[in-house]
């Protein structure tokens, strides 16, 4: 679960380079490869479950919300409104962020607390490694977001011109 507290706090917290509407994650795809690479027992996949479920209502209620909210700064930013109005509305933005990130944290210290010491270390290599990707991930962005004519790397654009 931390992973995807990570992977989602880091690309809210850069909202002004990425929109949270924007944002596509598989997360079943991505817990299954967590659970594979920690080799949980099915009970432990059972208690994790349990605990991913528990929440996932308020969840997704607070994920629209912030979604809608997101949608009202860029409405905001576009039509040029006074910037006391986009600095509440970005508070609201952040105090839906601190929500959700507490509901996360307390979901992730029940689900350490059924690992295994061996797992506990796994698990925490993984977090590193997904903040990686996701700090890489939002610098790539952040490029091509500034230079929309430069080609990425080994892919270059082909000539359209005729000779």
């Amino acid at each position: 679960m931390k992973k995807f507290l990570v992977i989602f706090l880091s690309l809210l917290f850069s909202c002004q380079i990425a929109p949270a509407q924007n944002l596509k994650y598989d997360y079943k795809n991505n817990r299954a490869t967590i659970y594979n690479a920690l080799n949980l027992t099915d009970s432990q996949i059972q208690k994790s479950e349990e605990i991913l479920n528990k929440n996932a209502k308020i969840l997704d209620e607070k994920y629209q919300k912030l979604e809608k909210e997101s949608y009202k700064l860029s409405a905001l930013k576009k039509g040029n409104a006074c910037y006391s109005e986009i600095i509440e509305q970005k508070k609201i933005i952040k105090n839906i962020q601190k929500e959700i990130e507490k509901i996360q944290k307390a979901e992730d210290k029940k689900f350490k607390k059924c690992l295994t010491f061996e797992q506990k270390s796994k698990y925490k290599i993984i977090e590193k490694l997904q903040k990686h990707d996701t700090k890489k991930e939002i610098s790539h962005e952040k490029l091509y977001k500034a230079n929309p004519q430069m080609t990425e790397f080994a892919r270059p654009k082909t000539n359209t011109c005729k000779s």
